[in-house]
């Protein structure tokens, strides 16, 4: 079971990705976006500078929290390392991977799922891919988003542990293809649900918390 959710909280961690938000309500909300099609536009432009330059999902301090309950944690697939950084701010202890790492503050190169525009790391992430994993049995998985290709179906063959969070739009959504969520329904067991509000992209985003049968 989650233990303690309610006693973690990271929202004095600062946020640019949440504050830059807060300060623009009408990328969320219809009945405050400009009703010309140009300005609608510039407007969704904007929106998806913020995904690329920050995440590919929003932050907020109540799944930050979901994940600090879950602590000590390894990310697979970091990117940027957006969340790990607000993670490791807030005390928790969190190991991220991705097979184009960068130190903090420099240029990630040949990363296909970035832009070249603010394409720097706000965390030191380590090179690593999912076989990787065998070596954190004692972490829950986090996967934020995990790409159109075989890299969560091998995070499952690799990870030990017996705690997986997943956070993307689900079975023939955005993100990981549905052969990773077959398996998963099969050898995994779904503990608790909770929704991305708002979501950057205008989708239906969970973040699941899975146990291993």
């Amino acid at each position: 079971m989650l233990v303690g959710v309610e006693d973690v909280t990271l929202d004095v961690v600062p946020n640019p990705f949440l504050d830059a938000i807060r300060r623009h309500s009408e990328f969320f909300n219809p009945e405050r976006q400009p009703a010309s099609a140009r300005a609608r536009h510039r407007l969704q432009q904007l929106k998806d500078a913020l995904c690329y330059r920050y995440s590919y999902a929003l932050p907020s301090p109540e799944l930050l929290g979901v994940l600090a309950a879950n602590a000590p944690l390894v990310e697979m697939g970091a990117g940027r390392g957006y969340w790990a950084s607000l993670l490791k701010a807030g005390g928790v202890d969190i190991i991220a991977y991705d097979e184009c790492p960068a130190a903090q503050g420099e240029a990630i190169v040949d990363n296909q799922y970035l832009s070249s525009a603010h394409a720097y790391a706000y965390t030191d992430i380590l090179p690593g891919e999912p076989k990787d994993l065998i070596r954190h049995p004692d972490r829950a998985l986090f996967l934020c988003w995990p790409p159109i290709n075989n890299m969560a179906e091998d995070c499952l063959k690799w990870f030990q542990g017996d705690t997986l969070i997943y956070l993307g739009t689900g079975s023939q959504g955005m993100d990981a293809p549905d052969r990773f969520f077959e398996k998963l329904v099969r050898r995994w067991t779904p503990e608790a649900s909770f929704p991305v509000e708002p979501s950057a992209w205008d989708v239906d985003e969970k973040m699941i918390v899975y146990r291993r049968q």
